[in-house]
């Protein structure tokens, strides 16, 4: 079930793309109708998440990085941890830290699952993703193409259902790949701007949140990309602002990072079936690959 909604979500999303993009043109040309931008946000943020208001605590929760793992996390966190690095509550003891998810320092997750309940808790972090994806690339598509509203709108509501890790597995990323085209937005498409280093600063924040192993692969071919299409960026803006992201983002996970290295040649995942030390930098290389190459319809919208 996991890989046909895999399979099924980003081809929904594309579908939605071709017949939106051309229904607005068509609105917007056949008629002197201009869209409001916040309204079709708000009409679209509330389709997007019309199940969670429609099932309340039933609503549907990916079992495969979600159910088995981050929301679990998140809520053992909230109502069953000390709050210590160690856990004797799993498997007989574990070194909290090596789980990753929900460790980093930057984390608004831990907080909503203490406040609300646990659907709710979810609901607000779907919603977040939502306007992240949405809202970043919208206004990176004006950038690059800035007389296109239709098609900046029509990106903007492709993007946050174009990838199943924008969706069934987002609550193990924080804010994760929906941030990508806001962090772009932020710190390439604007380098020629006067409040650029207030807002690199506002990116990094946002990005230090999102999970770096994943993460950072595909925030790198977006980045580079725009970089290199996008006439008159900085480059040495751009490389500075990067490497600021970089340092907010080990300076949130380094303590996973340093748990998950030293556990690495311990690791079943890691070794590879017995491969020496140099597993995990292979394993990490194969990763690195791999996202590069499967994160195919949103990296192309950003690259584009």
């Amino acid at each position: 079930m996991q890989g046909l909604t895999a399979s099924i979500v980003p081809t929904a999303g594309a579908l939605v793309f071709l017949l939106s993009y051309p229904l607005l043109r068509h609105l917007a040309t056949a008629t002197d109708w201009r869209p409001s931008v916040p309204t079709l946000f708000v009409a679209w943020l509330c389709a997007y998440l019309l199940v969670y208001f429609l099932c309340g605590p039933a609503s549907f929760i990916a079992w495969d990085g979600e159910g088995n793992l981050a929301v679990a996390m998140h809520h053992y966190m909230a109502t069953g941890h000390d709050g210590g690095r160690f856990s004797h509550a799993i498997g007989g003891g574990q070194d909290m830290y090596t789980w990753f998810v929900g460790m980093q320092f930057l984390n608004p997750e831990p907080l909503l699952f203490h406040v609300f309940p646990t659907w709710v808790a979810v609901l607000a972090h779907k919603a977040a993703i939502g306007a992240l994806g949405f809202v970043g690339s919208y206004l990176l598509a004006r950038r690059v193409a800035p007389h296109s509203s239709m098609l900046a709108l029509a990106l903007a509501m492709l993007y946050p259902v174009s990838h199943d890790y924008l969706l069934t597995y987002s609550t193990e990323f924080g804010t994760g790949f929906a941030a990508i085209p806001l962090v772009v937005h932020l710190c390439v498409a604007r380098t020629g701007a006067r409040t650029y280093w207030p807002w690199v600063f506002v990116a990094a924040t946002i990005i230090a949140a999102a999970e770096p192993m994943k993460v950072f692969p595909a925030l790198l071919v977006a980045y580079v990309g725009v970089a290199v299409l996008l006439p008159g960026v900085s480059l040495r803006r751009a490389a500075a602002a990067f490497l600021i992201c970089v340092v907010a983002a080990v300076l949130s996970w380094h303590e996973v990072l340093y748990a998950l290295l030293v556990s690495a040649p311990h690791l079943q995942r890691a070794l590879g079936g017995g491969a020496p030390q140099a597993a995990p930098l292979a394993m990490a290389a194969a990763e690195t690959f791999r996202m590069t190459h499967g994160y195919g319809i949103a990296s192309g919208i950003l690259a584009a």
